[in-house]
C-alpha cells in the first residue's frame, strides 16, 4: 500500500475544524459525526464501489461556498479512485476545482466517492474533507473504507462486532492502553500506528479474542498520530492518539 502526505491545510482543518462547524455529513439519511468512518463493502469484480454522502448547511442565514479535498490514506496497488463534487474529476485531482454553494438549512447531494477494485482484494482508505472557502477551519470530514473482498458482505459485517476502547491515557506520555473484544472467528488483529505524514511507526498484535494491550510510546516524538484497528486486513476504525510530555 502507499501513503500520500497529508497537506498542511487539511491538518489545520482537522485539528481545529471541530470548533466552528456549520456543516453536517449524512450517509443514507443518517448523521455521520465529523471524523467518523463508514465502510463500503463489495466484490473485487465490481466495476466500482461508491460512497454517496450529503453535506448539510446548518446555518439559518448564511450560504456556504464549499470545496472538497481528497486524502489517500492507504490504497491497494493497481486500483483506481476518483470523486465527484459538482463535477467528476480524474484520479489525480485531490482538491476540487469546483465550489458548491449550499444554501441555509439545505443539503447538497453533489458528492460521491468512487473506487475501482479491478479484481484486487483489500481495503482502500480515503478521507474526504469539506470546507468553506473563506474559512478552512469551518470543515467536516469522514473516512471511507472501501472493502473489496471475495469473502462476502456477511463476513465484512461480522467485523463490526469488534469492541475496542479509546486509548488511555490520551494524551499519553510513556505508555498507552487499549481494552478489546474480537469476534471468535478473527484470525489476526493489530493496532497500526501512523505519523501525520502517513508513515507506519508501530504495529502491535492483539492476542486472543479479548484482553488489554499496553505499549510503549517513549520512542515516539510528541505530537498527533493516527491509529487503526485492523482485523483480518479489515480496518475497523481510525482515530487520533496524542503523545505529550
Amino acid at each position: 500500500m502507499k501513503n500520500l502526505l497529508l497537506s498542511l491545510t487539511f491538518l489545520v482543518a482537522f485539528v481545529l475544524g471541530a470548533f466552528a462547524q456549520q456543516m453536517q455529513i449524512l450517509h443514507e439519511g443518517q448523521i455521520i459525526p465529523s471524523g467518523s468512518s463508514i465502510t463500503i463493502p463489495g466484490d473485487p469484480s465490481q466495476p466500482e464501489l461508491v460512497a454517496e454522502i450529503s453535506v448539510k448547511n446548518l446555518s439559518a442565514t448564511d450560504t456556504l461556498m464549499i470545496k472538497c479535498r481528497k486524502i489517500v490514506v492507504d490504497t491497494i496497488p493497481f486500483t483506481s479512485n476518483y470523486y465527484c463534487w459538482g463535477a467528476c474529476f480524474p484520479s489525480n485531482v485531490y482538491l476540487s476545482p469546483t465550489v458548491v454553494p449550499i444554501f441555509p438549512n439545505t443539503q447538497s447531494n453533489e458528492f460521491s466517492g468512487h473506487y475501482e477494485p479491478r479484481e484486487h482484494n483489500g481495503v482502500t482508505r480515503m478521507i474526504y474533507s469539506f470546507f468553506e472557502i473563506d474559512n478552512v477551519n469551518d470543515s467536516v470530514w469522514f473516512e471511507v473504507h472501501f472493502f473489496a473482498s471475495g469473502v462476502g458482505i456477511d463476513d465484512a459485517t461480522s467485523m463490526q462486532n469488534v469492541t475496542i476502547s479509546n486509548p488511555y491515557p490520551n494524551p499519553a506520555s510513556s505508555r498507552v492502553n487499549f481494552d478489546y473484544q474480537l469476534p471468535a472467528n478473527a484470525r489476526q488483529a493489530v493496532i497500526s500506528v501512523h505519523s501525520l505524514l502517513g508513515s507506519k511507526v508501530k504495529e502491535i498484535p492483539l492476542l486472543g479474542t479479548s484482553g488489554k494491550v499496553t505499549f510503549d510510546v517513549n520512542d515516539l516524538k510528541e505530537g498527533i498520530y493516527f491509529y487503526s484497528i485492523v482485523v483480518d486486513n479489515y480496518i475497523i476504525e481510525t482515530k487520533r492518539l496524542v503523545v505529550s510530555r
